[in-house]
This record gives C-alpha cells, structure tokens and sequence, in this order.
C-alpha cells in the first residue's frame, strides 16, 4: 500500500516539477525576446528567473495547483491561471522598475494566455495518466447520526479522492475493536461522531498506518482557527473567532469591489457571447434573479 502511494506522490511531484520548469522557460523565452532593451546588471537574469520560479509556486501552491490526481482538472487550471495572473503581473511591475520606464504589457498578457492554454492541457494529460495508472484508495466510512449527505457529495467525487467501499454507523460499532473494520483499508472518514469515538479510531489507525479523512463540525472549525496560549507548560486554546474583525471586513469589501469590477470588465466579451447564446438556444431571461438573505436578515436581490 504504502508503496504504491509513495509512487503516486513521486509522480505528482515530477509532474508538477516539469510542468513549473516549462513556465519558467516561457517567461525566459518572453525576457529574451520581448525585452531585450533591459539591461542586467551582473547576474541579473538569473536572480529574476529565481524570483519568478518563487512567486509562480509560491502563487500556485496557494491556490491550490499542486492536486494532481486529487483536485477537478477545472479548480487545477483555475488555480494555475490565478497563480499566471499574480506572480506575471508583479514581475511586470518588477522589469518595470529595473528599465525605470512603462514596458509594454502586451508580451506579458500573450504569455499569460499561453501558460494559461498549455496548463489546462498538461493538467487534463496528466491527472488521467494519474488516475488511469494508480487505483483509487479503498475507504471506509464510520458515521453518526447527522452526516448531512457528505458521503454522497464524496461519492460524486470518487475518481479524485477515495471510493467509499463500506459505511458504518458509530452506534453499532464496538470501538475498542476495530481492527475487524480496518481490514483491506488504505482510509477512513470519520462524520459526525464524538470526540471519544474520534481519538479510539485515530490511535487505531495511527497503528496501523492508515490516513483519516475527518469532517469537521462547526465547533472543530472554530477550534482550528483558535490561537495557543500557554500557561508555563499548559496549552490553551483560545476561540475569538466569531466573526471579522472590522478591518477585515472593510478589506474583503474593498476586495469584493475591486475584483469584481475587474473580472466584469475580463469577462464581459465572454458573458455577450453566453447571453447571446441563451437568448438564441431558448429565448428566455438573460438574467437569473435570486433574493438572499445578508446581514441582520436583511433581503438583496442577486442577479447571475
């Protein structure tokens, strides 16, 4: 088993490695051809090359790119292109600076299309070289009384994270033995059961070497997010997250702003195009509009 996996993660890892070489060698490639009136001093090209390979993964990974065999080819290529747009974007402002003048932004643009196209294609080459040659991990699920329909919504998903072989239900399990259940197992979902019945099914599958999938509660969320305190050698966890803060909530506001009217005016010859066509397809409303509720219940109409 554990052969096998280590296998998988070794071939995400050279993938995602070629697959970053290959952006690094477009953005050489666009340096060398586009910009050649830059003047670099010693070695120049070389430390902007290592600053550009450090903010591409740097971006990518906070997104969340680097899922090969784990993620939708769609949120892979969506993380890569976020991670395109950023790290692009402030090397720009970076050869910008070292000329001391506006370059043109046109072979940064053109570039940013092109690693856009070729991740998506690499991405969809590449997870079903994933999935075809590696089997999906065998797990079982061990569930309460409240398991809001997860495991479906897992199930839907089962080629890019577990097949879901078994289900048990927690009152029915005897949890000082488990070794029965955890035969032929390589993981287990734990939903909606107690904190007891938690820590007996991470110790048992701790010996054995098995991974734990767990979905948290809202009481788990809150506690994940809490900072340690400690008293001389007692950790304290301390929940105060209820909420933005107000300066988060004037930035994600001036963030919701910003990014939206930057996405519509990117987008709008994409959403003409799509209005065009439902009008065409079905002659009916180019808009959905759908009232939610903000905060304090307060009702606004949202339109899509």
């Amino acid at each position: 088993m554990f052969k096998s996996l280590n296998t998988k993660d070794n071939a995400r890892v050279v993938l995602s490695v070629i697959n970053t070489m290959l952006f690094v060698l477009m953005f050489m490639t666009t340096l060398i051809l586009f910009y050649q009136t830059i003047h670099y001093y010693l070695n120049g090209f070389t430390i902007i090359l290592i600053i550009y390979s450090f903010l591409l993964i740097l971006f990518i990974t906070i997104f969340g790119g680097y899922k090969l065999g784990e993620a939708r080819v769609i949120d892979q290529a969506l993380s890569h292109g976020l991670g395109f747009v950023f790290s692009n974007g402030l090397m720009y402002f970076v050869l910008c600076l070292i000329a001391f003048g506006m370059l043109s932004i046109w072979p940064i643009l053109i570039l940013t299309i092109l690693e856009c196209s070729l991740a998506a294609y690499l991405l969809f080459i590449e997870n079903r070289y994933i999935r075809d040659n590696y089997p999906v991990l065998r797990a079982i699920a061990i569930v309460g009384e409240e398991h809001y329909n997860v495991l479906d919504k897992i199930d839907r998903y089962k080629d890019i994270l577990v097949s879901v072989n078994r289900r048990y239900e927690a009152k029915d399990i005897d949890f000082d033995f488990l070794d029965f259940i955890l035969r032929d197992v390589d993981r287990v979902i734990t939903v909606d059961i107690t904190h007891e019945e938690k820590k007996k099914v991470f110790k048992a599958c701790y010996d054995k070497r098995i991974r734990v999938y767990d979905i948290p509660s809202i009481t788990d969320i809150l506690f994940a997010s809490s900072d340690i305190m400690h008293v001389i050698d007692s950790p304290i966890l301390k929940v105060n997250k209820f909420g933005p803060s107000a300066l988060e909530s004037v930035v994600k506001r001036c963030v919701d702003i910003v990014g939206s009217l930057i996405l519509i005016v990117l987008t709008s010859p994409i959403m003409l195009v799509v209005a065009i066509a439902i009008k065409v397809q079905d002659g009916g409303d180019i808009l959905f509009k759908q009232i939610r509720l903000t905060k304090d219940n307060k009702e606004f109409k949202i339109y899509k």
